[in-house]
Protein backbone atom coordinates (compact mmCIF):
# COMPACT_ATOMS: atom_id res chain seq x y z
CA UNK A 1 0.00 0.00 0.00
CA UNK A 2 2.78 2.11 0.99
CA UNK A 3 4.89 1.51 -2.55
CA UNK A 4 1.73 2.14 -4.38
CA UNK A 5 1.03 5.78 -2.30
CA UNK A 6 4.56 6.77 -3.27
CA UNK A 7 4.53 5.58 -6.76
CA UNK A 8 1.36 7.87 -7.17
CA UNK A 9 2.61 10.59 -5.31
CA UNK A 10 6.32 10.54 -7.45
CA UNK A 11 3.73 10.07 -10.42
CA UNK A 12 2.27 13.31 -9.91
CA UNK A 13 5.60 15.37 -8.71
CA UNK A 14 7.07 13.74 -12.20
CA UNK A 15 3.63 14.57 -14.14
CA UNK A 16 4.02 18.25 -12.56
CA UNK A 17 7.68 18.57 -13.58
CA UNK A 18 6.92 17.57 -16.95
CA UNK A 19 4.43 20.27 -17.19
CA UNK A 20 7.25 22.83 -15.85
CA UNK A 21 9.00 21.77 -18.27
CA UNK A 22 6.63 21.77 -21.04
CA UNK A 23 6.70 25.29 -20.16
CA UNK A 24 10.29 26.23 -20.26
CA UNK A 25 10.90 26.94 -23.50
CA UNK A 26 8.42 29.66 -22.80
CA UNK A 27 10.07 30.41 -19.36
CA UNK A 28 13.42 30.69 -20.99
CA UNK A 29 12.28 32.86 -23.48
CA UNK A 30 10.29 35.62 -21.00
CA UNK A 31 13.62 35.48 -19.27
CA UNK A 32 16.06 35.90 -22.06
CA UNK A 33 14.34 39.66 -22.47
CA UNK A 34 15.90 40.83 -19.74
CA UNK A 35 19.11 38.66 -20.00
CA UNK A 36 19.17 36.94 -16.92
CA UNK A 37 19.13 33.16 -17.49
CA UNK A 38 17.33 30.34 -15.70
CA UNK A 39 18.78 29.34 -12.65
CA UNK A 40 18.53 25.45 -13.41
CA UNK A 41 20.72 26.32 -16.16
CA UNK A 42 23.70 28.54 -14.18
CA UNK A 43 25.64 25.80 -13.70
CA UNK A 44 26.07 22.26 -15.01
CA UNK A 45 26.04 19.47 -12.80
CA UNK A 46 28.76 18.13 -10.96
CA UNK A 47 29.30 14.63 -9.26
CA UNK A 48 30.19 14.94 -4.67
CA UNK A 49 32.47 13.10 -3.29
CA UNK A 50 33.25 12.61 0.61
CA UNK A 51 35.74 10.19 1.95
CA UNK A 52 36.82 9.55 5.73
CA UNK A 53 40.20 7.49 6.78
CA UNK A 54 39.84 6.22 10.72
CA UNK A 55 42.95 4.25 11.07
CA UNK A 56 42.70 0.88 8.29
CA UNK A 57 39.64 1.88 7.22
CA UNK A 58 38.12 4.07 4.38
CA UNK A 59 34.62 5.41 3.86
CA UNK A 60 34.31 6.98 0.27
CA UNK A 61 30.54 8.42 -0.38
CA UNK A 62 29.90 9.72 -4.04
CA UNK A 63 27.14 11.08 -5.75
CA UNK A 64 26.68 11.42 -9.59
CA UNK A 65 25.56 14.87 -9.05
CA UNK A 66 24.99 17.56 -7.05
CA UNK A 67 21.87 19.38 -8.74
CA UNK A 68 18.91 16.96 -10.62
CA UNK A 69 15.70 17.10 -10.77
CA UNK A 70 12.37 15.46 -9.75
CA UNK A 71 12.31 13.00 -12.84
CA UNK A 72 16.14 12.05 -12.62
CA UNK A 73 17.15 9.90 -9.90
CA UNK A 74 20.60 10.45 -8.36
CA UNK A 75 23.09 7.45 -8.05
CA UNK A 76 24.82 6.71 -5.03
CA UNK A 77 28.30 4.96 -4.34
CA UNK A 78 29.67 3.71 -1.48
CA UNK A 79 33.34 2.38 -1.15
CA UNK A 80 35.07 0.90 1.84
CA UNK A 81 38.84 -0.33 1.79
CA UNK A 82 40.02 -1.71 4.51
CA UNK A 83 43.23 -3.73 5.24
CA UNK A 84 43.64 -6.89 5.12
CA UNK A 85 42.73 -8.50 8.22
CA UNK A 86 39.55 -6.24 9.44
CA UNK A 87 36.08 -7.07 9.75
CA UNK A 88 33.74 -4.30 8.42
CA UNK A 89 30.53 -4.22 9.04
CA UNK A 90 28.07 -2.10 6.08
CA UNK A 91 24.82 -0.96 7.72
CA UNK A 92 21.95 -1.93 4.44
CA UNK A 93 20.46 1.06 2.70
CA UNK A 94 16.91 0.45 1.99
CA UNK A 95 13.48 2.85 1.93
CA UNK A 96 14.15 5.65 2.62
CA UNK A 97 17.79 7.76 2.71
CA UNK A 98 17.29 11.08 3.77
CA UNK A 99 14.77 12.96 1.59
CA UNK A 100 15.25 10.47 -0.97
CA UNK A 101 13.60 7.56 -1.80
CA UNK A 102 16.07 3.81 -2.56
CA UNK A 103 14.73 2.68 -6.03
CA UNK A 104 17.10 0.29 -5.77
CA UNK A 105 20.24 -1.24 -4.36
CA UNK A 106 23.03 -3.18 -6.98
CA UNK A 107 25.00 -5.69 -5.18
CA UNK A 108 27.92 -5.11 -2.92
CA UNK A 109 31.12 -5.91 -5.40
CA UNK A 110 34.28 -6.85 -3.51
CA UNK A 111 37.28 -7.00 -4.78
CA UNK A 112 41.12 -8.13 -2.83
CA UNK A 113 44.10 -6.43 -3.45
CA UNK A 114 47.41 -7.47 -1.79
CA UNK A 115 47.08 -4.85 0.96
CA UNK A 116 43.63 -5.00 1.55
CA UNK A 117 40.25 -5.41 0.83
CA UNK A 118 38.13 -2.76 -1.21
CA UNK A 119 33.97 -3.27 -1.80
CA UNK A 120 31.66 -1.03 -3.17
CA UNK A 121 27.51 -1.26 -3.90
CA UNK A 122 25.66 1.62 -5.97
CA UNK A 123 22.29 2.85 -4.86
CA UNK A 124 19.50 4.97 -7.13
CA UNK A 125 18.25 7.45 -5.01
CA UNK A 126 14.92 9.45 -6.72
CA UNK A 127 14.04 12.85 -5.04
CA UNK A 128 10.28 12.98 -3.56
CA UNK A 129 10.20 17.11 -3.48
CA UNK A 130 11.90 20.04 -5.19
CA UNK A 131 14.42 21.90 -3.42
CA UNK A 132 17.53 21.00 -1.15
CA UNK A 133 17.62 17.55 -0.73
CA UNK A 134 19.72 15.49 1.73
CA UNK A 135 21.05 12.06 2.19
CA UNK A 136 21.26 10.46 5.30
CA UNK A 137 24.24 9.80 7.29
CA UNK A 138 26.00 6.74 6.20
CA UNK A 139 28.47 4.83 8.59
CA UNK A 140 30.21 1.59 8.74
CA UNK A 141 31.96 0.00 11.99
CA UNK A 142 35.11 -2.29 11.88
CA UNK A 143 36.98 -4.55 13.95
CA UNK A 144 40.68 -4.79 14.12
CA UNK A 145 42.19 -7.93 15.81
CA UNK A 146 45.55 -8.19 13.94
CA UNK A 147 48.58 -8.12 16.36
CA UNK A 148 49.61 -4.35 16.30
CA UNK A 149 53.63 -3.44 15.75
CA UNK A 150 53.97 -3.21 19.59
CA UNK A 151 53.63 -6.52 19.90
CA UNK A 152 50.15 -5.59 21.80
CA UNK A 153 46.98 -7.97 20.80
CA UNK A 154 43.19 -7.17 21.10
CA UNK A 155 40.34 -6.06 19.17
CA UNK A 156 40.08 -2.33 18.30
CA UNK A 157 37.01 -1.03 17.01
CA UNK A 158 35.73 1.63 15.09
CA UNK A 159 32.75 3.30 13.30
CA UNK A 160 33.09 5.78 10.37
CA UNK A 161 30.18 8.20 9.84
CA UNK A 162 29.94 10.42 5.92
CA UNK A 163 27.65 13.38 7.03
CA UNK A 164 24.53 13.97 4.68
CA UNK A 165 25.37 15.35 1.57
CA UNK A 166 23.35 18.10 0.07
CA UNK A 167 21.66 18.02 -3.42
CA UNK A 168 19.53 20.70 -5.68
CA UNK A 169 16.46 19.14 -6.76
CA UNK A 170 15.08 21.47 -9.91
CA UNK A 171 11.23 21.83 -10.25
CA UNK A 172 8.36 23.28 -8.79
CA UNK A 173 5.25 22.25 -8.44
CA UNK A 174 1.81 24.37 -10.53
CA UNK A 175 0.98 27.01 -9.04
CA UNK A 176 -2.87 26.79 -6.98
CA UNK A 177 -5.58 28.29 -9.10
CA UNK A 178 -8.09 30.13 -7.45
CA UNK A 179 -11.47 29.10 -6.73
CA UNK A 180 -13.72 28.54 -9.53
CA UNK A 181 -17.16 28.93 -9.50
CA UNK A 182 -19.73 26.90 -10.43
CA UNK A 183 -22.33 27.25 -12.47
CA UNK A 184 -25.77 26.79 -11.19
CA UNK A 185 -28.83 26.53 -13.65
CA UNK A 186 -31.10 26.91 -10.37
CA UNK A 187 -33.80 24.26 -9.38
CA UNK A 188 -36.15 22.94 -11.91
CA UNK A 189 -39.82 24.03 -11.90
CA UNK A 190 -40.92 20.71 -10.42
CA UNK A 191 -38.95 21.70 -7.18
CA UNK A 192 -40.56 24.82 -7.13
CA UNK A 193 -43.75 22.98 -7.13
CA UNK A 194 -42.80 20.68 -4.30
CA UNK A 195 -41.14 23.28 -2.30
CA UNK A 196 -44.69 25.92 -2.94
CA UNK A 197 -46.96 22.83 -1.99
CA UNK A 198 -44.62 21.66 0.95
CA UNK A 199 -45.04 25.47 2.52
CA UNK A 200 -48.64 25.59 1.69
CA UNK A 201 -49.33 22.25 3.70
CA UNK A 202 -47.31 23.24 6.82
CA UNK A 203 -49.35 27.05 6.39
CA UNK A 204 -52.63 25.43 6.74
CA UNK A 205 -51.99 23.15 9.69
CA UNK A 206 -50.24 25.35 12.10
CA UNK A 207 -53.46 27.47 11.47
CA UNK A 208 -55.86 24.43 12.08
CA UNK A 209 -53.65 23.84 14.77
CA UNK A 210 -53.87 27.36 16.21
CA UNK A 211 -57.35 27.44 15.72
CA UNK A 212 -58.47 24.28 17.46
CA UNK A 213 -56.05 25.83 20.61
CA UNK A 214 -58.35 28.84 20.21
CA UNK A 215 -62.05 26.47 20.38
CA UNK A 216 -60.05 24.29 22.78
CA UNK A 217 -59.77 27.05 25.45
CA UNK A 218 -63.96 27.99 26.54
CA UNK A 219 -64.25 24.09 26.54
CA UNK A 220 -61.71 23.29 28.63
CA UNK A 221 -62.74 26.11 31.19
CA UNK A 222 -66.14 24.69 30.72
CA UNK A 223 -64.96 21.41 31.82
CA UNK A 224 -62.97 22.83 34.81
CA UNK A 225 -65.92 24.29 35.87
CA UNK A 226 -68.23 21.15 35.70
CA UNK A 227 -65.84 18.88 37.40
CA UNK A 228 -66.48 21.29 40.75
CA UNK A 229 -68.07 19.29 43.45
CA UNK A 230 -71.21 20.77 45.01
CA UNK A 231 -71.12 21.57 48.09
CA UNK A 232 -73.49 19.16 49.60
CA UNK A 233 -72.13 16.36 47.62
CA UNK A 234 -69.07 17.26 49.59
CA UNK A 235 -70.09 17.63 52.68
CA UNK A 236 -72.82 13.93 52.42
CA UNK A 237 -69.73 12.37 51.56
CA UNK A 238 -66.92 13.75 54.08
CA UNK A 239 -70.52 12.84 56.82
CA UNK A 240 -70.38 9.69 55.51
CA UNK A 241 -66.46 9.00 56.25
CA UNK A 242 -67.04 10.82 59.73
CA UNK A 243 -69.38 8.23 61.00
CA UNK A 244 -68.09 5.05 59.31
CA UNK A 245 -64.88 6.33 61.81
CA UNK A 246 -67.12 5.05 64.69
CA UNK A 247 -65.35 7.27 66.87
CA UNK A 248 -68.33 7.60 69.37
CA UNK A 249 -68.22 4.11 69.89
CA UNK A 250 -64.42 4.31 69.97
CA UNK A 251 -64.79 6.76 72.80
CA UNK A 252 -63.96 9.62 70.69
CA UNK A 253 -67.19 11.59 71.44
CA UNK A 254 -65.92 14.99 71.94
CA UNK A 255 -63.53 14.89 68.68
CA UNK A 256 -66.72 13.63 66.74
CA UNK A 257 -68.46 16.81 68.11
CA UNK A 258 -65.82 18.74 67.14
CA UNK A 259 -65.57 17.59 63.38
CA UNK A 260 -69.57 17.34 62.66
CA UNK A 261 -69.85 20.80 64.05
CA UNK A 262 -66.88 22.02 61.30
CA UNK A 263 -68.11 19.80 58.88
CA UNK A 264 -71.48 21.45 59.04
CA UNK A 265 -69.93 25.22 58.88
CA UNK A 266 -67.81 24.54 56.15
CA UNK A 267 -70.78 23.07 54.02
CA UNK A 268 -72.73 26.67 54.73
CA UNK A 269 -69.86 28.17 53.86
CA UNK A 270 -69.18 26.55 50.43
CA UNK A 271 -73.13 26.40 49.79
CA UNK A 272 -73.50 30.16 50.39
CA UNK A 273 -70.11 31.90 51.32
CA UNK A 274 -70.84 32.46 55.09
CA UNK A 275 -67.43 32.38 57.47
CA UNK A 276 -69.21 30.20 59.50
CA UNK A 277 -65.71 28.29 59.69
CA UNK A 278 -63.86 31.39 61.55
CA UNK A 279 -66.81 32.56 63.95
CA UNK A 280 -67.74 31.87 67.49
CA UNK A 281 -70.89 29.90 68.46
CA UNK A 282 -72.75 33.16 68.96
CA UNK A 283 -71.13 34.95 65.74
CA UNK A 284 -72.58 32.37 64.14
CA UNK A 285 -76.14 31.97 65.39
CA UNK A 286 -75.81 36.09 64.91
CA UNK A 287 -75.27 35.80 60.82
CA UNK A 288 -78.09 32.81 60.89
CA UNK A 289 -80.49 35.20 62.05
CA UNK A 290 -79.35 37.69 59.67
CA UNK A 291 -78.99 35.76 56.44
CA UNK A 292 -81.86 35.48 53.97
CA UNK A 293 -80.62 32.47 52.82
CA UNK A 294 -82.16 30.17 55.28
CA UNK A 295 -85.56 29.38 56.30
CA UNK A 296 -86.56 30.00 59.79
CA UNK A 297 -86.69 26.37 60.21
CA UNK A 298 -83.79 26.00 59.39
CA UNK A 299 -82.22 28.87 61.35
CA UNK A 300 -84.09 27.16 64.01
CA UNK A 301 -82.44 23.99 63.54
CA UNK A 302 -78.94 24.71 63.38
CA UNK A 303 -79.22 27.01 67.23
CA UNK A 304 -80.11 23.73 68.19
CA UNK A 305 -77.40 21.87 66.73
CA UNK A 306 -75.08 24.41 68.13
CA UNK A 307 -76.61 24.21 71.58
CA UNK A 308 -76.15 20.40 71.51
CA UNK A 309 -72.22 20.32 69.84
CA UNK A 310 -71.27 23.40 72.15
CA UNK A 311 -71.73 21.31 75.95
CA UNK A 312 -69.86 17.70 74.73
CA UNK A 313 -66.91 20.53 72.63
CA UNK A 314 -66.33 22.73 75.65
CA UNK A 315 -67.66 21.06 78.84
CA UNK A 316 -67.15 17.80 78.07
CA UNK A 317 -70.59 16.61 78.30
CA UNK A 318 -71.61 13.23 77.67
CA UNK A 319 -74.29 12.81 75.03
CA UNK A 320 -76.24 9.68 74.84
CA UNK A 321 -76.68 7.66 71.95
CA UNK A 322 -80.09 9.36 70.73
CA UNK A 323 -78.21 12.75 71.18
CA UNK A 324 -75.38 11.63 68.91
CA UNK A 325 -77.93 10.27 66.06
CA UNK A 326 -79.92 13.46 66.25
CA UNK A 327 -77.00 15.60 65.75
CA UNK A 328 -75.84 13.29 62.57
CA UNK A 329 -79.07 13.23 61.50
CA UNK A 330 -79.51 16.97 61.60
CA UNK A 331 -76.61 17.47 59.98
CA UNK A 332 -77.70 15.53 57.04
CA UNK A 333 -80.61 17.06 56.86
CA UNK A 334 -80.11 20.61 56.71
CA UNK A 335 -77.69 19.54 53.97
CA UNK A 336 -79.95 17.91 52.10
CA UNK A 337 -82.72 20.44 52.45
CA UNK A 338 -80.42 23.23 51.60
CA UNK A 339 -78.57 21.75 49.06
CA UNK A 340 -78.63 23.72 45.69
CA UNK A 341 -81.13 22.91 43.38
CA UNK A 342 -79.57 23.85 40.31
CA UNK A 343 -76.32 21.64 41.37
CA UNK A 344 -77.84 18.15 42.06
CA UNK A 345 -81.71 17.37 40.44
CA UNK A 346 -81.63 14.65 43.23
CA UNK A 347 -82.08 16.65 46.12
CA UNK A 348 -84.05 19.56 44.87
CA UNK A 349 -87.67 17.92 44.70
CA UNK A 350 -87.71 17.39 47.85
CA UNK A 351 -85.54 20.71 49.79
CA UNK A 352 -88.95 22.70 50.10
CA UNK A 353 -91.03 20.07 52.01
CA UNK A 354 -88.74 18.44 54.35
CA UNK A 355 -88.37 21.54 56.39
CA UNK A 356 -91.26 20.09 58.12
CA UNK A 357 -89.82 17.23 58.98
CA UNK A 358 -86.73 18.12 61.08
CA UNK A 359 -87.08 16.44 64.34
CA UNK A 360 -86.69 18.44 67.70
CA UNK A 361 -83.20 17.94 69.83
CA UNK A 362 -83.99 15.19 73.17
CA UNK A 363 -84.48 16.76 76.24
CA UNK A 364 -80.84 17.88 77.64
CA UNK A 365 -79.93 15.24 80.38
CA UNK A 366 -77.90 16.74 83.54
CA UNK A 367 -74.26 17.23 83.35
CA UNK A 368 -71.58 14.94 84.12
Amino acid sequence: MNGCRRDFVLSMLAAASMALVGDAPVLRAALSSDGAPPASTQSASQPIRREKRDGPVLLRVELDRDRTDLSTAVRLTMTVEAERGVKIAVSEVKGVLGDFVVKQSGDMQRTEAADGVRTAQEHVLEPVSPGTAVTGPISIEYEDARERLDGSTGASRGTITIDPIAVIVEGQLADAKGPVTLAWAGLSPIWWWIIGVTLGTLAVALAARRLARRRAGPVSVAASQVRIVPAHIWALGELDRLIAERLVARGLVQEFYFRINALLREYIERRFGMMAGEQTSEEFIRSLHDSSHFQSAHKAVLQQFVDACDPVKYARHTPGDVDVKWVADTARQVIIETADSGGNGELAHGAATATTALAQPPARRAGP
